[in-house]
């Protein structure tokens, strides 16, 4: 199975967050928590960032907190 991780792409302004963790519907564990956590920490102090996006692999969004 793949480590679950948080992809981080810049579209000009807009920072996209994508959880990839689809073995586990997404699901929120502790190791795919801290990548959101650091790069929304990171995007609150740079000026350059205008608006962060959210989204997921697969069919489900997040299936809750494991």
């Amino acid at each position: 199975m793949a480590e679950p991780r948080v992809l981080e792409r810049r579209l000009g302004r807009v920072l996209e967050l994508t959880m990839d963790n689809t073995a586990q519907r997404n699901a929120l564990t502790p190791g795919i928590s801290r990548g959101p956590t650091k790069a929304l920490r990171l995007a609150a102090d740079n000026e350059s960032v205008g608006a962060i996006v959210v989204r997921s692999e697969g069919k489900h969004f997040c299936a809750g907190e494991i």
